[in-house]
């Protein structure tokens, strides 16, 4: 097995949609010119994976491959993939907020359209869904029914006491317009969130058409993690487009547990092994 490592840009210097960009034509470059690298790749074997924002820039790749017909993946190893900035009030990220105490989502978020300095007025704007709101009815109601908790399997709900709780919560789930004091804020600032509704940086917000061509996938989701909400509802949108997922949801781990397998006592690695061995 070959590994290849793009080392994208990083965010706030280098904002969207230069990291995508980069990791792209990099790993397309490689891809075809294997023997400039002297690389002995089966190009029928190709496998995407990635964490966290990794994650989400191997999905990204997986449909622009998809796009140009070329270098096509035969799978994708997703662990804890943020997969929109649509919702950023589902149960997953209400319940398990205050984990993100030292580096809030939102923040990270902004710094992926280059706002190196956010100020909390653009952080609240981000967190309590008032972006929906730049954004048509008709496109807002679609982007809503790609993100529907109602997605995710009962079988990862029963037990949570917080997805009960949830429905008491959806009239603030959504809000129904911009308070005056927020809608203050910077034309050009609501223009860049714009943004995160494009299929490159949300790729949980693609059509059905596009994720029934994505590979066979296998989604890691912990269950101390905001993020935990959108890959189950991304997984089971695959799957009901028919699209081959297997899901592994790993208790009392966090959004960065992969890097810590001794600590937090997970077979993560191993059974990413396993996997590939299955499968390839």
């Amino acid at each position: 097995m070959i590994l290849i490592a793009v080392e994208y840009p990083l965010a706030p210097e280098h904002k969207y949609p230069i990291p995508i960009e980069e990791a792209f034509s990099e790993t397309n470059y490689v891809l075809n010119n294997l023997e400039k690298y002297d690389l002995n790749i089966d190009l029928n074997r190709i496998v995407l994976t990635g964490d966290s924002a990794g994650a989400n820039i191997a999905t990204v790749l997986s449909n622009k491959f998809r796009f140009i017909n070329e270098n096509l993946p035969m799978l994708q190893v997703l662990i804890n993939p943020p997969t929109q900035y649509f919702n950023m009030l589902l149960p997953s990220m209400i319940k398990y907020a205050s984990i993100e105490n030292f580096m809030p989502r939102s923040k990270m978020i902004l710094w992926h359209l280059g706002i190196g300095h956010v100020k909390n007025i653009q952080e609240d704007f981000l967190i309590k869904n008032y972006h929906t709101l730049l954004i048509d009815e008709h496109f807002r109601e679609k982007l809503k029914s790609y993100t529907d908790v109602n997605l995710i399997p009962e079988a990862y709900r029963d037990g949570f006491g917080y997805y009960e709780s949830y429905d008491k919560l959806k009239d603030l789930v959504y809000p129904q317009k911009i308070e005056d004091h927020r809608n203050n804020l910077d034309e050009n600032f609501k223009i860049s969130l714009k943004q995160l509704f494009n299929v490159d940086v949300s790729p949980g917000l693609a059509d059905d058409e596009l994720l029934k061509k994505q590979p066979k996938t296998f989604m890691i989701i912990s269950e101390q993690d905001t993020r935990k909400d959108e890959g189950l509802i991304y997984a089971q949108r695959l799957s009901n487009n028919g699209v081959q997922v297997d899901i592994a949801l790993y208790d009392n781990v966090f959004h960065t547990s992969f890097f810590y397998p001794e600590e937090t006592n997970h077979p993560m690695r191993g059974d990413i092994v396993s996997f590939l061995k299955k499968n390839l």
